[in-house]
């Protein structure tokens, strides 16, 4: 009740869209798992052959990515595609549970958002979802996936690169797509606030999210950064903002 699952350009499919308001700590709905496994990859394709018709085809409506290391990992086992979408939805969508890891649906259709409105649990083998802010009607309801709480504060440049690095997506919520409040400068001109506003396509090859700390993937990120004066509108280079207040 509230919820409706739709299609969003840039979110990477099917995702839950809220039909009336939520507050913070609201139950948004609970849901028993379809599926559960270890992360053995053979047994998580004998899972997924083990459910009905009806239940595989639910199981294959969740996001999936057929690329490495599933594509690699299925055939070493003498799989094919199927299998490699298989453990990629495992690997893309389950939740840690007392058997090991749990595939919920519906939980499955909560794409990440770099400024998550809910909180994903399970307790008790059941998931549940909760509001970890207010919700309004018409926001796509969205979790934070990495494990990586530090990129909360960064750039939308680095928890792209980041979210594509350790998840395998490129980011489309609308805390990337705006300009981004928690990164606000004073304008020397009139004393506003200086958001980024743009970033040009950037050929600058990126490091891994591994080797990179948030204070030096400021200095990586910004060299394609255009930032302006919410106020004035007078554009400021990226070198010119005091970056290490990020720190």
């Amino acid at each position: 009740d509230g919820l409706v699952v739709c299609n969003k350009s840039g979110m990477g499919g099917r995702v839950m869209v809220a039909t009336k308001p939520f507050s913070v700590g609201d139950l948004l709905f609970t849901e028993e798992p379809l599926a559960c496994s270890t992360e053995d990859p053979l047994q998580s394709i004998n899972v997924f052959r083990a459910l009905t018709e009806e239940q595989q085809s639910s199981f294959l409506d969740c996001h999936s990515e057929v690329r490495d290391p599933f594509l690699s990992c299925a055939r070493q086992l003498g799989f094919g595609d199927v299998e490699a979408r298989v453990l990629s939805i495992w690997d893309l969508n389950a939740y840690t549970n007392a058997a090991g890891r749990g595939l919920y649906p519906l939980i499955a259709k909560i794409p990440h958002g770099c400024a998550p409105n809910v909180k994903v649990q399970v307790r008790n083998g059941q998931g549940e979802v909760f509001a970890a802010r207010e919700i309004e009607i018409n926001e796509v309801v969205c979790s934070w996936y990495s494990e990586r709480m530090d990129l909360l504060w960064c750039g939308s440049a680095l928890r792209k690169q980041c979210l594509k690095d350790e998840r395998g997506f490129e980011c489309g919520c609308v805390r990337c797509a705006w300009p981004d409040d928690l990164r606000a400068f004073q304008c020397n001109s009139c004393g506003g606030r200086v958001l980024q506003v743009a970033k040009p396509d950037s050929q600058t090859a990126t490091p891994p999210a591994s080797l990179v700390t948030p204070a030096t993937a400021v200095q990586k990120s910004q060299e394609h950064e255009i930032w302006r004066c919410t106020a004035c509108l007078v554009e400021v280079s990226a070198d010119a903002l005091p970056m290490d207040a990020e720190d």
